[in-house]
């Protein structure tokens, strides 16, 4: 029961992560830093959100926040660049 409640959360979660790259793809920046901002606040360290955030943040010229986000990527994920 516990490992398919994990399961269901963890393609929940892979499911949110892609909406949030289409908004950022189609035109809506803001919408997906905000989405990814309470992605965050739910899992911390996760690389690929900080990556795709500092893509987002970089997109709206905000370039130092971005390079504060590339770096927590690479410091919880030293390969993430590889991907």
């Amino acid at each position: 029961m516990v490992r398919s409640r994990a399961c269901f959360a963890a393609r929940v979660f892979g499911s949110a992560l892609r909406s949030r790259i289409v908004l950022q793809r189609v035109g809506q920046p803001k919408d997906a830093l905000e989405s990814f901002d309470a992605i965050l606040k739910l899992r911390p360290h996760d690389a690929e959100t900080l990556f795709n955030m500092g893509v987002i943040l970089q997109s709206l010229g905000r370039v130092a926040d971005a390079l504060v986000a590339y770096e927590d990527a690479l410091r919880w994920s030293p390969l993430i660049v590889k991907r």
